[in-house]
């Protein structure tokens, strides 16, 4: 028998393999979730939404939604609905695409985004992986070349360092 969570058709597995001399209360399952929100910020292939958060310059380039509120409440979804009962949760993925070429400021916003989802999920006790695809400039997440070993985002490595502490 599976537990129901949400109205997204995600059910939660139960665990009947379990070795008898594994305590029937023992978590054995974790939660992987990914963060892009809100997409148009983080991975639509434009430079209409370049922007995020509350130091947000110009309200044309920021999203309507998804902005530190929406966050919060999604991190406290999860730790409430998981992290409470002793399921771990790891945001297996999040970050924003590289729109420099669009707005200039764009990766002050990406490191923002980066601190701010870093900080909620150290708050909510889980585990945030920035997604590095390995692809540098326009529309890439990468924070590193991996051609040459260096860093190309500084900026947002520090942010995420800053939001772990």
């Amino acid at each position: 028998m599976a537990n129901k969570f949400g109205n997204y058709g995600f059910d939660l597995p139960t665990d009947t393999y379990r070795s008898s001399t594994i305590p029937s209360s023992q978590k054995r399952i974790m939660i992987s979730a990914h963060y892009y929100s809100p997409w148009d910020f983080a991975g639509e292939e434009n430079g209409n939404i370049a922007q995020w958060g509350a130091t947000a310059t110009n309200p044309a380039k920021k999203s309507t939604w998804g902005q530190e509120d929406y966050l919060e409440s999604q991190f406290k979804s999860m730790y409430d609905k998981f992290v409470t009962q002793g399921y771990p949760v790891v945001i297996g993925e999040f970050g924003a695409i590289d729109k420099a070429a669009y707005d200039s400021t764009n990766n002050v916003y990406r490191a923002a985004f980066a601190k701010a989802v870093t900080a909620k999920a150290k708050t909510y006790k889980m585990v945030p992986v920035y997604w590095d695809n390995g692809y540098n400039g326009q529309h890439g997440f990468a924070l590193f070349n991996r051609s040459n070993n260096t860093v190309t985002q500084q900026g947002i490595i520090n942010a995420i360092m800053q939001g772990i502490q």
